[in-house]
């Protein structure tokens, strides 16, 4: 026993000198085998298994269950956050632990035994996450200190081979699995950026965006912590193996290092994309001589689609693309297009023919590989103007959204919309064309004063100047002056300039109240609304208002003034006259996290969020008056409450917590902050 002890204290002390050398010098030899951990284990169930346990609420493991699985995250570099994600045959399940340096013990190769009695499943935006509790419905990590009672390491160096998918393969059964898709590139927008962002003190997450030759994409998220955050992304066309998760309806994927990327192949259609100077429409639409035209080499523009393909009143080749506030274009591609109305799209058009048809300048053949889609769901505001200014300066126009006021519908021979019909407001005259293939051109066509959108174009043997409605929801109102046209509060944000705006005439706008004036939360002239699922902005108004929380309201916003104050966007001096109650209705936050509030910041302002795992701090006091700090795991951010405010006095939790909140600015220093509206916003 004696010699025993001595050997081991000789075999300890023997270690302790070889760390210490190898701290003071530099190896430049072979290090000697490691060996495994190995456990007897007996597994009892598959990953599936365990997982199939969960149907829609959290579930606690109450058997002796034991599963294993090989570890398929990293969290050397940075990527995963006290995450371990472990894989076998039947599928892959992600673990919350309180260990940043998970991979000292189970580093990506391990295999890992794992008692699962007594943890929980719970599900994040429908990712399955297991932890020691549950708060919130969402899965509470492991303490370190109990890490030995449920992980049990097996051989290090196993090897797993990443499925081979494509990015429309994907399915829950593959979430928390390694994957590898071929194929695949960063989106032409993106290829000028780096994986994310870690400069000047600021660490933020980025989505990057990948997509297939044939338009797919899929989220690269990337944490602002990881070593290679500010490495540039590659620029060419390869395979990527990632770890797959989902976020609500968010496909993502997590690399462990930027080797898991392999771009080096040529860019689907051989374009150079982040390579491409910017061209605006209207220095583009310049550019034609009369007859067919080469575009400039190396040139790309930007635009958003205002064509519907979905009612087929464009054929299947063409879609019209327009700059906000700017010219629009025709675009003909080689074969049949699958992009939307609202896209945003960015087209290499480097060497392009840009030419006449039937009066109408179009981009031609242009092969579908080179556009790419930058993002949905963006609206152009279109110019509302006369009949007579439209036919003044038509080539000014033409391709572009306009809206004409007080028009009647006429028709030589029939009351359906399919073909030829006239236009008729207070100025003159003018064609409306629609193709005898659209959804809805045997639908017949209103015969009382309506407000007309449509694209400006010319067709036929003629080169007829005309207009072209997308939709039937592109007729509305009509009469006594015209109603207001309701438009997004995404589109009134888009109006702003970066200067004082003002709103164009008969435009109305529609949303729910998020902020709470009963609590003294917000000045009683404002009040924040938003669109379900949608965006946000306050209104000021010349007066008190009497709107209270999960109020929807209808507020006519025509001429009024889009101003920044303090860094936040506002509609400024709005006439209580001009908003009215059209009932109840309720908002769902969006559940992000600090990181991704502050890194989509300008897109989620004015609108209802909820963090996750919050502590609230302050350096000065205790109260919720004034500036506090936010903190969660991914970063920090400001909290600010109005001196007003009927709980400002009131201490705020000391324990993390779960935050409902608004997204605000404010300030001297236009601040980026969360603000409450009462402490039910808190759990």
């Amino acid at each position: 026993m004696n010699a025993f002890r001595s050997i081991f204290q000789l075999s300890v002390f023997a270690l302790l000198m070889s760390v210490a050398i190898s701290s003071c010098v530099k190896r430049n030899f072979d290090e000697p085998p490691v060996v495994d951990e190995t456990t007897n284990l007996t597994v009892t169930h598959t990953i599936a298994e365990i997982k199939a346990r969960y149907v829609n609420s959290p579930v606690q493991i109450t058997d002796d269950v034991i599963i294993s699985g090989i570890v398929i995250s990293d969290d050397i570099t940075g990527n995963f956050f006290k995450q371990l994600v472990i894989q076998d045959e039947s599928g892959g399940i992600e673990f919350r632990v309180d260990r940043v340096t998970l991979s000292d013990d189970y580093p990506s190769g391990r295999r890992v035994f794992v008692k699962m009695k007594n943890l929980w499943i719970a599900s994040n935006n429908g990712t399955l996450q297991v932890g020691v509790s549950v708060t919130d419905g969402s899965a509470d990590r492991i303490p370190d200190a109990l890490r030995g009672q449920f992980f049990f390491k097996g051989q290090k160096g196993q090897v797993l081979t990443p499925r081979v998918v494509t990015i429309s393969e994907l399915n829950a059964s593959m979430i928390s699995t390694l994957v590898q898709i071929n194929g695949v590139q960063i989106i032409a927008s993106e290829m000028d950026s780096t994986y994310a962002w870690a400069i000047g003190g600021e660490q933020l997450t980025r989505n990057r965006n990948i997509e297939d030759c044939s338009g797919n994409r899929i989220i690269l998220r990337n944490s602002g912590f990881a070593t290679f955050a500010n490495t540039p992304l590659p620029k060419g066309n390869g395979s990527i193996v990632a770890v797959y998760s989902v976020f609500g309806a968010d496909r993502q994927l997590f690399i462990r290092d930027v080797t898991d990327l392999s771009f080096t192949g040529t860019r689907c259609g051989g374009g150079t994309g982040g390579d491409l100077d910017p061209i605006s429409i209207q220095d583009l639409r310049a550019l034609f001589s009369g007859s067919a035209t080469t575009a400039p080499t190396k040139k790309k523009i930007k635009g958003i689609v205002i064509t519907d393909r979905t009612a087929e009143n464009i054929t299947s080749r063409n879609m019209v693309i327009q700059e906000i506030g700017g010219a629009g274009i025709t675009v003909r591609f080689t074969g049949t297009n699958t992009f939307n109305l609202g896209d945003e799209l960015e087209i290499d058009i480097s060497g392009m023919e840009l030419s006449e048809f039937q009066g109408t300048l179009q981009l031609n053949n242009v092969p579908n590989a080179n556009a790419t889609r930058l993002s949905t769901g963006v609206n152009v505001i279109p110019q509302v103007l006369t009949i007579a200014q439209i036919n003044a300066n038509f080539e000014q126009y033409e391709s572009e959204l306009l809206t004409i006021q007080n028009v009647t519908i006429t028709k030589a021979s029939g009351n359906t919309f399919s073909f030829s019909t006239t236009l008729t407001d207070a100025t003159g005259s003018m064609d409306m064309f629609t193709q005898s293939y659209a959804t809805f051109a045997d639908n017949p066509f209103p015969t009382n004063v309506v407000n007309i959108t449509g694209i400006a174009q010319q067709g036929g043997s003629s080169s007829a100047k005309q207009i072209s409605i997308r939709n039937p929801t592109d007729i509305t109102g009509g009469g006594g002056g015209g109603d207001p046209i309701l438009i997004t509060i995404a589109e009134v944000r888009a109006l702003y300039s970066g200067t004082n705006t003002s709103v164009p005439a008969a435009r109305k706008i529609k949303g729910i109240v998020i902020s709470d004036r009963t609590n003294g939360s917000i000045t009683d002239r404002n009040v924040t609304i938003q669109n379900a699922n949608g965006a946000g902005i306050l209104v000021r108004f010349t007066a008190n208002n009497t709107f209270v929380l999960n109020d929807e309201v209808e507020i006519n916003i025509s001429g009024m003034a889009l101003e920044s104050f303090s860094g936040l966007l506002q509609l400024n001096n709005v006439p209580n006259a001009n908003a009215t109650k059209t009932g109840t209705g309720s908002i769902t936050p969006n559940v992000r996290t600090i990181s991704q509030i502050l890194a989509d910041f300008e897109n989620l302002e004015s609108t209802l969020v909820r963090v996750s795992d919050v502590t609230v701090s302050n350096s000065a006091g205790s109260t919720w008056n004034g500036n506090t700090v936010l903190t969660d795991p991914s970063g920090t951010m400001a909290h600010f409450t109005r001196s007003a405010a009927t709980f400002s006095a009131t201490n705020f939790p000391t324990t993390p917590v779960t935050m409902t909140a608004i997204v605000t600015q404010g300030g001297a220093t236009e601040a980026r902050q969360l603000s409450i509206r009462g402490l039910s916003d808190i759990q």
